[in-house]
């Protein structure tokens, strides 16, 4: 089985690098699990420092990388 994916980041106040595994969570209903429209965030704590890092999940392919 391939390890669960992983989210890299560096903390915006002190720059400690860490990183998460996802873990699948199994809601009781996914369809009522969000709104339709909201998009999902995710509230990183620093290990560090415990400065809280903010992030919303954006597909990919709506993503836009400036050049």
């Amino acid at each position: 089985m391939a390890d669960p994916p992983s989210i890299d980041v560096a903390c915006s106040h002190c720059g400690s690098a860490m990183q998460y595994r996802l873990s699948p969570h199994a809601a009781p209903d996914p369809a009522a699990a969000l709104p339709p429209n909201e998009i999902p965030s995710l509230d990183l704590r620093c290990l560090q420092c415990g400065a809280s890092n903010m992030y919303r999940l954006v597909p990919e392919s709506v993503y836009a990388r400036p050049d």
